[in-house]
């Protein structure tokens, strides 16, 4: 007769490939769920709008946008929440945790969102002339007239644009 330990030292080692992609799920219920995004499967519908979802959990969610229901309340605001999550990022605003850090400069942040949205400043202000980047345009355009002060131009105002065509004009003139 086999034990539970051994039960699930067994059900650990086994893997739930799909046949779609290389994804691979420790449970037939992930397998199932994942396998909703390659056929559109969305068994969930509001009932209050025509939308529909793949897993029940996203649906309950989301019909709290229309119900206004917040049955997440915050230990130490009067503030609630319609989903674990939101109220998990909001702590964070008590705490002042931030674990979400920036691999491209120090700053980290309290919603991983935020962090993503962090990532467009860095794409945003990329000195074109050596591929440095900076959180911020005020920084780019220090290093843009301390490192490369031939390539700036009086017409250089403030966009990427500008910088992007000093660039090429000079690289194109200095050849």
């Amino acid at each position: 007769m086999s034990t539970m330990s051994d039960h699930l030292a067994t059900d650990a080692l086994k893997t739930y490939p799909c046949s779609e992609c290389d994804s691979t799920f420790a449970s037939r219920y992930s397998a199932k769920v994942h396998m909703r995004r390659h056929t559109g499967e969305r068994p969930y519908p509001c009932g209050i709008c025509d939308k529909s979802f793949s897993q029940m959990a996203i649906q309950i969610n989301h019909r709290r946008t229309h119900t206004g229901e917040r049955p997440f309340p915050c230990d130490l605001c009067p503030k609630a929440f319609a989903t674990e999550s939101t109220l998990s990022n909001h702590r964070r605003t008590h705490t002042g945790e931030r674990p979400y850090s920036s691999e491209l400069c120090d700053k980290s942040f309290a919603v991983p969102s935020t962090l993503n949205n962090h990532y467009w400043t860095h794409k945003r202000n990329t000195c074109y002339r050596c591929g440095v980047t900076f959180c911020d345009y005020k920084k780019l355009k220090e290093h843009r007239l301390s490192v490369h002060p031939r390539a700036v131009v009086a017409a250089d105002a403030g966009d990427n644009d500008n910088e992007r065509r000093t660039a090429t004009a000079t690289t194109t003139t200095e050849l």
